[in-house]
């Protein structure tokens, strides 16, 4: 059976939520081709249908008890294979009134920290810089079929509203969405239907309604999450996370991560900075890789590095955790999403921190070498990451018991 029309769906479904979107921060890709956007559909339907999946996991999988339950309960809301209990979704999504209204080439210099979030456009050797949307609007339709055969129960509705405000507060359109890229505001519309948060105290209320708990299976989910938040740009939460990362008490001096450190020790080499200052790695961060936690893989390039009083010819190292050791495999995304919202009429940055996935043993893959690193322990990372929100004013949404 197939779904029905999204157009008639505009007419006859009394469950429909209409909102006017707009990028509240430019826009990576998110067209056929990596790293393109679209010209005709810059939001694309599949894409945001996707996105309410990925949501609706995030807030339900803690009451759920098993990865099947998750599975055959967000199957009967968003559609699964044709195998099994599979069948086709009761639930529409539909993009209409797009515009496109402002693209220009990537052109970010390494100083800012926009570089966070965009920084796969900036085109290597011979690939050309990505052009980015800065400015686009257009309207969202999610709606319920309301057919006997194919319909949402009362608590199915409810939940894929919850998911839809989620995503309009944490996702976005393109790539590098967990980095406030793509970022989407909702500015007219059902948004008083949608119960969508749009001040600190309606958002402390959503947050707390929240399942809490622990996912099956490590899926990543809100059930343990934090939250902050920030009136100001997307400038302003890139520049925290630059100075989280980089953690140096001035531009060019030496991080406080180990990570360096310990591949300088396994590759034998030490730096020398141009002004011919040497220094030697800390013995105390041997075999340490806390940045593992924050996302996978990384890359590290030493520009000065030496062995032996010549330059060192590998200049980059690659992080990356191993398939044999873990399920999370080669890549591993971020626990912590940044992402950009509205209060009004001001922007405010969200930091969403989820616990990561990794184990405080698993091992971290430095390329061409046999040696490994570990995580250790993520609360360490996180205590780190909620000093830092601290000392910037970023004010935390309290859970209530």
């Amino acid at each position: 059976m197939r779904a029905p029309s999204l157009e008639s769906l505009k007419v006859r479904s009394p469950r429909r939520l209409t909102l006017e979107v707009r990028l509240l921060a430019p826009q990576l890709g998110g067209g056929a081709s990596p790293k393109v956007v679209d010209r005709d559909q810059w939001l694309r339907p599949a894409a945001v249908r996707g996105a309410l999946r990925f949501w609706w996991r995030a807030i339900y999988a803690p009451t759920c008890q098993s990865i099947s339950e998750m599975r055959a309960r967000e199957g009967a809301i968003f559609g699964a294979a044709a195998s099994g209990s599979g069948g086709p979704s009761p639930l529409a999504v539909m993009v209409i009134a797009q515009n496109l209204e402002q693209e220009q080439l990537y052109q970010f210099n390494a100083s800012q920290a926009e570089t966070v979030a965009y920084f796969p456009g900036q085109g290597m050797g011979q690939e050309p810089k990505s052009k980015l949307l800065l400015r686009g609007s257009a309207t969202l339709i999610v709606a319920d079929s309301q057919n006997v055969q194919l319909s949402l129960s009362d608590t199915q509705w409810l939940e894929v509203k919850q998911a839809l405000i989620a995503f309009i507060l944490f996702g976005g359109s393109g790539s590098r969405t967990r980095k406030t890229a793509g970022s989407l505001g909702a500015y007219s519309g059902d948004i008083d239907a949608l119960g969508l948060p749009t001040s600190e105290k309606t958002l402390q209320e959503w947050f707390n309604a929240l399942p809490e708990g622990k996912a099956p299976g490590d899926v990543f989910s809100l059930g343990q999450a934090k939250l902050y938040y920030v009136y100001g740009t997307q400038s302003k939460i890139l520049e925290m996370w630059k100075s989280f990362r980089q953690d140096r008490k001035q531009r060019f001096s030496r991080t406080g991560w180990p990570e360096p450190d310990a591949i300088r020790i396994i590759k034998n080499t030490y730096a020398k900075w141009s002004n011919g200052v040497n220094h030697k790695p800390k013995i105390n961060n041997e075999g340490r890789a806390p940045r593992a936690h924050l996302g996978l893989p990384i890359v590290f390039k030493f520009r000065y590095d030496r062995i032996n009083n010549s330059i060192h010819p590998e200049r980059g190292h690659l992080l990356e955790t191993e398939p044999s050791k873990t399920e999370i495999g080669i890549r591993y995304a971020s626990p912590i999403i940044l992402s950009l919202t509205r209060f009004g009429n001001q922007n405010v940055g969200l930091v969403l921190i989820t616990p990561s996935a990794l184990r405080s043993d698993n091992e971290i893959i430095i390329k061409n070498s046999k040696k490994r690193l570990k995580p250790g322990e993520w609360r360490n990372v996180e205590l780190k990451l909620l000093s830092h929100l601290d000392k910037l004013g970023f004010c935390q949404i309290e859970r209530l018991s």
